[in-house]
């Protein structure tokens, strides 16, 4: 991204399908998820700390209204 000069990462985190982000107090978000993969608090400190070395702003999302399926399985 640095080297064609996008700046912002639009970080999609969730989906209809899948929750991949671990959110302390809300552990059945990943419930039944198709994919065991995840982020941590800690993964997400790592990407911002690495974007901000390289000048490259994160902007993470979490669909609300939409792409909300995942959160009902739980």
């Amino acid at each position: 991204m640095f080297w064609t000069k996008m700046n912002v990462l639009h970080w999609h985190i969730s989906d209809d399908v899948s929750f991949s982000l671990d959110l302390e107090g809300y552990e059945k978000l990943q419930y039944k998820n198709p994919t065991p993969l995840r982020y941590s608090a800690d993964d997400v400190k790592r990407i911002v700390k690495f974007a901000n070395l390289l000048g490259i702003k994160v902007i993470p999302e979490i669909d609300v209204p939409a792409h909300t399926t995942s959160w009902t399985r739980g």
